[in-house]
């Protein structure tokens, strides 16, 4: 019987084991019996056009296997490992390795995979304000892989705005938002690229900022910046949550 090793990120899928058996019989053959009788690394693993979903590697002692028709071999140990990266779609945009492992839990959603995780990494969001609304919309953003962010606001951190401000911190009083929401984002998640615009978002400036974004996110509390945003979003053609 050939063993197959399962990388850490997939323990749970298969009752929390390390190593699984696989029959005498042929890799494709031996995956399927496999995903009988774990369904949910079937529903994670399985792929309509190959072996195996593209965000994951199959080795024997140091080769790749591609084929399903390859013959195991007694004694065989099989290693399951991430991909080294991940072509997309677009044929030219990537995963890397460590990206792939920051966004398993993803990836192996079947809803989701590799080709909604990369229109995340493709996208670009603008939030306007950094404050109580804005931070939290900042951190999920960055915490699920949205490419780009950009991000209004021209204020400074004051300590009484940390109880609702949760993107700031005490070390951060008295700097400005965007610095402190930047270097939040960046410890969060190094691969998205902030942009950041210190000043209001204003009928002067809003149209020239807004342009070239997928998703504008109001993060303000006032009635006049919401309208703004809504005009501006009607005349780009751009979608809009507040």
């Amino acid at each position: 019987m050939a063993t197959l090793l399962l990388p850490p990120i997939l323990h749970y899928l298969a009752g929390n084991r390390h190593k699984l058996v696989l029959p005498d019989t042929t890799l494709g053959a031996a995956l399927e019996h496999l995903y009988t009788e774990y369904p949910q690394l079937g529903v994670n693993l399985r792929s309509d056009s190959g072996l195996i979903r593209s965000h994951f590697s199959l080795y024997r002692d140091g080769e790749m296997l591609t084929r399903a028709d390859i013959i195991l071999r007694k004694d065989d140990t099989i290693e399951l490992t991430l991909a080294e990266k991940n072509t997309g779609a677009d044929g030219q945009s990537e995963l890397s390795r460590e990206e792939i492992r920051q966004y398993i839990r993803h990836l192996t959603l079947p809803e989701f995979g590799m080709r909604s995780q990369m229109k995340l990494r493709n996208s670009k969001v603008l939030v306007i304000g950094a404050g109580g609304l804005g931070s939290p919309v900042l951190m999920y953003l960055a915490a699920a892989g949205v490419g780009t962010i950009g991000i209004v606001d021209e204020d400074s951190i004051d300590t009484s705005n940390l109880q609702r401000q949760v993107i700031h911190s005490h070390a951060m009083v008295g700097s400005s938002k965007l610095t402190s929401a930047r270097r939040f984002i960046h410890d969060l998640n190094p691969g998205v690229r902030v942009i950041s615009y210190e000043t209001k978002f204003i009928a002067e400036n809003a149209l020239d900022i807004a342009k070239g974004y997928d998703l504008i996110i109001d993060g303000t509390d006032n009635f006049p910046t919401r309208y703004l945003v809504n005009d501006v979003c009607v005349l780009l053609g751009i979608p809009n949550i507040y």
